[in-house]
């Protein structure tokens, strides 16, 4: 029942589950079990953006799988605190992180979790600008979700794919793999992310100089959008569409960067605990990107 009502978002009523199966755990003395529901609180926090929560229910998930004796639930929980460094900003801390747990998987033979830890190795290996060595890891993470059939970790390695390659400015294998993560998500259900991917292969066609192309699918997005009832929280697929309508002069576009920006400054306020408001904003590639766009567009 917490699993499913994660899965649609209803947060709250799935931690009241979670903690009525984490009594029964904890009466029970299965720590596997109780590992495994601190993990599920875990991402559920991450999920909501309350990281520092996160992190700790990840932190019991440790205890109890350790004395469990459970590698492959410490492996998983060490995966998800990773993504907690990387979350924060902490780069170099999530890398290494990223980089032993890549050794434990190898070590015990657990090709799915490697998988994922090659998609998010990826994603920190970009922040820090080593583009080359994100695509390798993301390449790799394709390859062992597609022989694991771990679709999410499949989608994740096409969307590591994606920036590394755009960072590079290599277009088309941006563009083929844009539209292969936004169609993974798409069969995982995960709105956000096909609206991110689709944009993101709308400003690839812009970038390789298709105009056309471009605002078609742009078109195509801001449709499936209104018919959806708008972006929810989405960032960055109204701030890759940006890139597609400023140039054009499009009226639209003010509209696009200010529902990125209003997405931006709600997900700051979940980490005001953690980080400053500042430091937040230019954490990231893509936050820096919106600011920097946000900042011309005053000026001009």
């Amino acid at each position: 029942m917490f699993v499913a009502l994660g899965r649609l978002e209803r947060s709250d009523e799935a931690l009241v589950h979670a903690r009525q199966g984490l009594q029964c755990a904890q009466a029970a003395g299965d720590r596997n079990t109780e590992g495994a529901i601190h993990n599920n609180i875990g991402l559920t926090q991450l999920k909501a953006h309350t990281d520092l929560l996160g992190k700790h229910a990840f932190q019991r998930a440790m205890v109890a799988y350790n004395a469990a004796g459970s590698r492959h639930g410490a492996i998983t929980v060490q995966s998800n605190l990773a993504v907690c460094e990387h979350e924060l900003g902490n780069f170099v801390t999530a890398r290494d992180m990223h980089l032993r747990n890549l050794l434990a998987c190898q070590d015990i033979g657990h090709r799915a979790m490697e998988a994922h830890t090659c998609a998010n190795l990826s994603f920190t290996l970009f922040e820090l600008g080593e583009f080359c060595a994100a695509e390798e890891r993301a390449l790799q993470a394709l390859q062992l979700a597609q022989l694991a059939g771990e679709r999410w970790a499949q989608a994740y390695a096409h969307a590591g794919v994606y920036l590394s390659a755009s960072a590079q400015a290599r277009w088309p294998q941006a563009l083929e793999h844009a539209w292969a993560a936004r169609d993974a998500f798409a069969k995982l259900r995960d709105q956000i992310e096909v609206w991110s991917f689709w944009s993101a292969a709308a400003s690839a066609l812009h970038a390789m100089g298709d105009r056309t192309a471009a605002m078609a699918e742009a078109e195509a997005v801001l449709a499936d959008v209104a018919a959806q009832g708008g972006w929810r929280d989405c960032i960055e697929g109204p701030m890759r569409l940006y890139r597609v309508l400023a140039p054009q002069g499009d009226r639209r576009a003010p509209a696009l960067l200010a529902t990125a920006s209003q997405n931006l400054e709600a997900l700051a306020e979940h980490f005001n605990a953690m980080l400053s408001r500042e430091q937040f904003l230019r954490a990231t590639a893509a936050r820096r990107e919106l600011g920097d766009a946000l900042a011309a567009a005053r000026a001009a």
